[in-house]
Order: C-alpha cells, then structure tokens, then sequence
C-alpha cells in the first residue's frame, strides 16, 4: 500500500464528518513531524504515525521525539498514540513489531480489497491522562493547515488537466 492508500484508509475509519483528520503536520502546531493528527469533537488529539515497512518503524525510534514520549513537548496534546501499518507487514513481522513498540502505542493496520481501503484495530492506544484538549486558537491553526492541503491539491489537479 502506499502511504496515501493508507492516509485515505484511516481517515475513512476515523470518519472526517465526525473528526477533524489533518495529514503531515511538520509545523505550526507540534515541534516534530506528525503523520496525522485526528481531533475528536471534545478536542482531544489522536496521533498516527504511518509505517510501510519495519526499516522504517525501526528508524523512527532514532528521532528526538521519542527522547520523551511524543507528546512531553506539546503541552500534552496527544491523548492517544497509534502505529499504522500495511496488514501485510504486520503479519509478516508482528512480533517484531510488538517487542519495539512503547506501552501506550495503538496499532492499526490498513489493506486493500475489491479496490476498498479498510483500516483494521489490533491495539488499542493507552489514553495519555495527562493530554489536554486543544485550544480554541490551536484548533483553528490545526483546521488552517489542513486547508492549506486542500489548495495545494487543487493546483495539481488543475495542471493535470
């Protein structure tokens, strides 16, 4: 799968009618890389950090944001945690997968059938007791930068034609 099959698929699971489900947050609201943010409607951040291939997940342990967990820096803005992965790596690599993964991480795993995405729960996240919801000036930044996706796509799209 690729990584947008998978951003589709776990947007489609959490439902952006009832989420705000923001990809690629490098900036403006964490100090590090997020590849999805999901806002539930009580303001409650869910991170997902997207993962094609155990390399990959191994080498993310390596960042500065693992020093502490992901969310120590952010004013604990992350409630929940999760890894996603392609079914097919997961299964081939579960425990090894298992054996690296923090306590509090989720896992979720994404697949392709009949042309559908599907996203599958193996691992429900610890909540984070200490996250708080966003603030009304950090959801509107997080909302900002969504939309500035949106724009972006438009002027692809529009060169495709």
């Amino acid at each position: 799968m690729t990584t947008t099959q998978m951003e589709v698929a776990i947007a489609k699971w959490w439902d952006p009618r009832k989420h705000l489900i923001v990809p690629n947050i490098s900036w403006g609201l964490l100090s590090y890389e997020a590849d999805m943010l999901i806002v539930r409607p009580t303001g409650y951040c869910i991170e997902v950090e997207i993962k094609r291939s155990y390399k990959d997940y191994k080498d993310d342990f390596k960042k500065r944001k693992w020093k502490v967990r992901p969310n120590n820096g952010q004013g604990n803005l992350i409630k929940e945690f999760y890894y996603a992965f392609p079914i097919e790596l997961w299964e081939k690599r579960m425990d090894d997968i298992v054996e690296l993964l923090p306590d509090f991480a989720g896992v979720l795993t994404c697949h392709k059938d009949r042309g559908m995405l599907y996203t599958q729960l193996q691992r429900s996240a610890t909540p984070n007791r200490m996250a708080r919801p966003l603030r009304n000036d950090e959801m509107f930044q997080l909302a900002r930068l969504g939309t500035l996706r949106i724009w972006s796509l438009k002027r692809t799209i529009l060169k495709l034609l």
